[in-house]
């Protein structure tokens, strides 16, 4: 549009119609002009053109300090000259062409746009686009989920208290009831005694590598102060390794509701599903190298489908594929002096019910954190 173009003022008394016209033939053989994402248009417009901000002089003297040179065609030039190719040439002016100078003129202030994100009635589900410049990895999504959760719990204490350094310690009861769907405990820092019902930071991956950010609650819609404090945490990259580089950081871009949710997120009934992130059992299911059989891995994900009241879970088929490392959440209150995070092994689970079930599916250690995700497979 008229504010991103660049204009290019000719004076002169010898333009008349015949050489108007072939200026216009001219222009629109131009089908391809600057790099791929600048200008890829050039015409001639009849329209009131702005005042001029730069002007070529045959002077370096008459432009002052910060004067750049320009190259431009002679007014007495050839046909040939003009259409030469300047390759291989050894002068610096090639024939038929001057040097003439100009000051560029001060180019507008550059400011970030922030996050815009549209609130919505009656969601419990918000995406984001997760972007980066070195990948995180697959085994530290939880540290990066719960990194992004802190800064989201900071600035709905900041919206609901209207302090900038506001804590959840620091505040009064009244406040950490209000956000306890987002926290997940009560006002004393009592878990909820309605479980999994709080917010949930989950990521999605793609070719093994984290794409999608998915902030999920099961039931209750988040409001405008949840939106908003989601959409500012938004605007802070997050780290996803313990130390290293700003290029270890990533960047959450809000995307709205036309972009589907994912898989298993949708509504749609499956009977297999399988983990996209390792499942990590809550409790330990080995004692000097032997499986517990009250505490085996199949044992666990079966009371935690019952407790989590789907249906006909005690006939569920698992299957336990390989293990890897992976980092898990320890609330604050556990976490050792010299630690915020902890090493566990996880699993690749397959589960098949015998009746096709509603998502989302995540069960096991650190399941709001995103770990322990299932995804449905044909």
């Amino acid at each position: 549009d008229a504010d991103g173009a660049v204009w290019w003022l000719l004076d002169g008394c010898c333009w008349n119609d015949t050489l108007l016209a072939a200026l216009d033939h001219c222009l629109d053989r131009i089908t391809y002009f600057g790099r791929a994402e600048s200008f890829t248009r050039i015409d001639r417009s009849a329209a009131d053109a702005p005042e001029p901000n730069c002007t070529l002089n045959e002077e370096i003297d008459s432009v002052g300090t910060g004067a750049v040179p320009v190259l431009v065609p002679r007014l007495d030039a050839s046909r040939d000259q003009i259409e030469g190719l300047t390759i291989n040439l050894s002068p610096t002016t090639p024939p038929g062409a001057q040097v003439m100078y100009a000051l560029r003129p001060l180019r507008p202030s550059v400011q970030e746009r922030p996050n815009r994100l549209l609130r919505h009635k009656g969601t419990n589900l918000l995406q984001f686009a997760i972007g980066w410049n070195v990948a995180p990895r697959r085994r530290v999504i939880a540290r990066l989920t719960s990194r992004f959760r802190g800064t989201v719990i900071r600035e709905l204490l900041r919206i609901k208290t209207g302090n900038p350094s506001s804590t959840w310690s620091s505040s009064g009861k009244a406040v950490r009831e209000s956000i306890k769907y987002m926290t997940g405990k009560d006002a004393s820092g009592k878990p909820l005694n309605e479980p999994h019902r709080h917010a949930e930071f989950l990521a999605w991956c793609e070719d093994d590598r984290p794409t999608r950010l998915v902030v999920w609650r099961d039931g209750i819609s988040f409001d405008q102060d949840e939106q908003d404090a989601i959409l500012r945490a938004t605007r802070k990259e997050s780290a996803w390794a313990g130390h290293g580089p700003d290029s270890w950081r990533v960047k959450l871009i809000p995307l709205d509701r036309t972009v589907p949710p994912p898989p298993g997120f949708d509504g749609k009934p499956a009977s297999a599903w399988e983990t996209m992130t390792p499942y990590v059992p809550p409790r330990h299911h080995l004692r000097k190298g032997n499986e517990r059989p009250r505490e085996s891995l199949e044992e666990q994900i079966k009371r935690e489908l019952v407790a989590r009241e789907f249906p006909r879970a005690e006939n569920v088929s698992v299957s336990i594929g390989a293990a890897t490392w992976v980092t898990v959440h320890i609330p604050r209150s556990q976490r050792p002096a010299h630690s915020s995070i902890g090493d566990r092994r996880g699993y690749h689970i397959t589960l098949r019910f015998d009746k096709p079930i509603h998502g989302p599916l995540r069960l096991g250690h650190s399941s709001s954190f995103g770990l322990g995700l299932f995804v449905p497979v044909e």
